[in-house]
């Protein structure tokens, strides 16, 4: 068995994908034998690509946004010996990857720097949610606003060449920067119901009225990019935040968290925020989804009803 498996995503974020693996491939030489690992471009099928793969290695490492981590989660999850898993963080939010604070030593150290992190081996074991006990994530699900930000973005995002993805990621700022502000009078259609688990075991009933700007649950600390989500945030602690995103005022405020250093409960302590180990969602309506970065499919966006739980934990590479 080898020890790493590097895949790399070609399209994700400010670097192309063949400086990516060459600079992998560089920070190795001389530290671990080339018989010991092997790096890969991501296909469009990254879980079954991860799948058919990630039984000969020790570990399997992605190289690039919250998509391609969240693809690997999706692969590694239904894996009889789970490997350990690592990222290196090249997309445009890396949400997850900040919160483990790796996009720290991405920037300071580089690709040697993410290798000597991988070669030292210290790892955490990080919780892992569950929907309907089918579909998986690690950083957040967001409905209403954002996520529709979101999937307009990933729609009409330039996919330029490796060549010029430099000039991608500018683009890719600006036009996110664009579509925030056109969508920003936008909010859901229609009431709901959440029910939770509360801190005494007992399942709680809050109604949605129509009109809110967006739900958030999270499980990293870090949302949007930079934004600050909960001080109660631990991502091995077995419970997730759920975020109301009641109007216009808590939306800014959850992204000005960015720039007072303050996670949101603290920054706007009048936001309805509450950590929990299981979240119901009844839905009267369709609206806007994204998971993990990405629009999901129409079990998801469809369905009436979410059960989102902690299913189990994985072991990722940490600093």
């Amino acid at each position: 068995m080898k020890k790493f498996l590097f895949l790399v995503n070609p399209i994700s974020g400010s670097s192309p994908g063949t400086i990516v693996a060459s600079r992998i491939a560089h920070a190795l030489t001389g530290r671990l034998p080339s018989s010991q690992y092997d790096i890969f471009f991501t296909e469009k099928d990254i879980p079954g690509q991860a799948r058919a793969l990630a039984p000969h290695y020790e570990a399997i490492i992605g190289a690039g946004g919250d998509g391609t981590f969240g693809a690997l989660v999706q692969a590694v999850d239904q894996m009889p010996n789970p490997p350990k898993v690592g990222i290196i963080p090249f997309g445009v939010g890396n949400d997850f990857a900040r919160s483990l604070g790796l996009l720290d030593v991405l920037k300071h150290w580089g690709i040697p720097g993410m290798v000597n992190m991988f070669l030292a081996g210290k790892t955490k074991m990080v919780d892992v949610l569950t929907i309907n006990g089918q579909f998986l994530f690690t950083s957040y699900l967001g409905i209403g606003n954002d996520a529709k930000i979101s999937n307009t973005f990933n729609n009409l995002r330039p996919r330029t060449p490796r060549t010029v993805a430099g000039v991608r990621i500018g683009i890719n700022r600006i036009l996110y920067t664009g579509l925030s502000l056109r969508n920003l009078a936008y909010t859901i259609p229609f009431g709901f119901e959440l029910w939770y688990r509360n801190s005494n075991g007992r399942e709680t009933c809050v109604n949605v009225p129509v009109g809110l700007h967006g739900l958030l649950v999270t499980n990293s600390a870090i949302y949007a990019g930079g934004a600050k989500m909960s001080s109660r945030t631990d991502l091995s602690d077995g419970k997730f935040e759920v975020t109301v995103i009641k109007d216009i005022r808590h939306w800014w405020a959850m992204h000005f968290t960015r720039f007072f250093k303050m996670p949101l409960d603290e920054l706007s302590p009048m936001v309805y925020q509450i950590s929990t180990d299981w979240l119901r969602i009844t839905l009267n309506g369709e609206t806007f989804f994204q998971l993990d970065g990405e629009e999901p499919g129409p079990e998801i966006s469809r369905a009436k009803t979410l059960d989102i739980s902690v299913s189990h934990q994985m072991e990722m590479f940490v600093p």
